[in-house]
């Protein structure tokens, strides 16, 4: 199972992918090649986007392997400096304290966004794995004491805006956007620039072009903290993972250890559920053993030591029944509420809205190529149930 799902972060990868899904070739080598060759940091528009102008593209260059290769990386070298070097620039770093950057660079396969602003499912998925790929906080705590996702936040502010506009016959070049943004927490801001731009895929001619773009982009995020919040944060850290301690291994016969990943659909409810997780399982089920359990944005991993003869399938089923049980407590339909804790509106703006918007209306997004309208705020219950998946199996005899 890839780590990242709607982001391909290898070069190989992103340029195959582009030749594989898209219709006219022309368009993607034209605008990936003005992006690798252009002069940055461009020319700055009053609508806030940064115009690079084209480069002529000659025969040698319109070849679909190793030279859009080569253009890919020197465009993703190009929007990482940008990315970089532009837009909102960190704070001061706190006496004592900390301050780490981090890029994630690569193309966004299926770009999509509601109209207010919130991001697809698996894009949300993606930064959030990223923020704990990179040790930068999934959740800050504000002055009021409530919890902020810092993942929707970013999404929020780096997907603002909608696929292919400006279109390209409006504008003499490529139009590379850098939407910024800043979270201030307690002891922690999280700050960052995400420069980016739309990819045509040449399968439509005329119409709405929404579903007919990817996009190519650097997120930068930077972590500026202080002396006490790192040392509060590695305390918290250490809540997110569990290792079992003197495992016994197979005396009697072979024993199956399988190890399962549950998908949630926020990163607060991933974290807050870990632990009556955990305490559920070994109740219910004294015979099985949870060797470990770690927490990556959204993700939970669970390794799970079975007794002689139980296959990775029951091992699943049982697992998913504790799963749906424990969704139901620290979800709460009604009055949103997560471990008993109120749900802040721009967790439901994010979460439920995306949720609703986007896993249910997918499929009329992409037949239609429109923007998904807000939702009303509604929660069905059974959106929330999280995602059980084996990754692995491994039989110890």
């Amino acid at each position: 199972m890839a780590w990242f799902s709607s982001i391909l972060n290898g070069v190989g990868n992103a340029a195959s992918w582009l030749v594989s899904n898209s219709g006219l070739i022309n368009g993607v080598l034209e605008t990936v090649g003005t992006v690798a060759k252009g002069k940055f940091p461009g020319t700055v528009t009053t609508e806030g986007y940064v115009i690079v102008e084209n480069t002529d593209i000659s025969e040698e260059d319109c070849d679909c392997g190793e030279n859009l290769v080569n253009g890919f990386k020197k465009a993703t070298t190009n929007l990482e400096k940008a990315a970089q070097q532009g837009g909102e620039q960190p704070p001061p770093m706190p006496p004592n304290g900390s301050q780490e950057s981090a890029i994630l660079s690569g193309l966004w396969t299926n770009p999509g966004v509601t109209l207010d602003g919130a991001a697809t499912p698996e894009m949300y998925r993606d930064m959030g794995k990223f923020l704990a790929e990179n040790n930068i906080p999934t959740e800050l705590k504000t002055s009021s004491g409530s919890m902020e996702d810092v993942s929707h936040h970013i999404c929020a502010a780096i997907f603002a805006d909608a696929p292919g506009i400006p279109e390209a016959s409006e504008i003499d070049g490529v139009a590379i956007k850098m939407p910024t943004f800043k979270i201030g927490g307690d002891g922690c801001t999280i700050s960052g620039t995400h420069a980016y731009y739309s990819i045509p895929l040449g399968k439509r001619s005329e119409g709405s072009a929404c579903d007919d773009q990817a996009w190519h982009g650097a997120v930068r995020v930077t972590k500026t903290t202080t002396q006490a919040f790192d040392a509060e944060h590695r305390k918290e850290m250490k809540k997110d993972f569990f290792v079992a301690q003197d495992v016994e291994m197979a005396s009697v016969g072979p024993r199956w250890v399988v190890t399962c990943q549950v998908d949630w659909r926020t990163i607060s409810l991933a974290r807050n559920s870990r632990d009556k997780l955990k305490a559920e399982f070994e109740k219910n089920y004294p015979t099985y053993k949870i060797l470990h359990l770690g927490v990556a944005g959204q993700s939970q991993t669970i390794k799970i030591q079975a007794p002689e003869g139980d296959t990775p399938a029951k091992v699943r089923a049982l697992l998913n029944k504790v799963v749906t049980n424990v969704a139901k407590t620290v979800t709460q339909a009604g009055n949103q509420t997560i471990i008993g804790e109120p749900l802040s509106d721009s967790m439901l703006s994010a979460h439920v809205r995306s949720v609703l918007n986007l896993v249910i209306s997918e499929t009329e997004r992409k037949l239609t190529g429109q923007m998904l309208e807000p939702g009303n705020g509604t929660i069905d219950p059974t959106l929330q149930t999280p995602e059980v998946t084996v990754t692995n199996s491994t039989l110890v005899i």
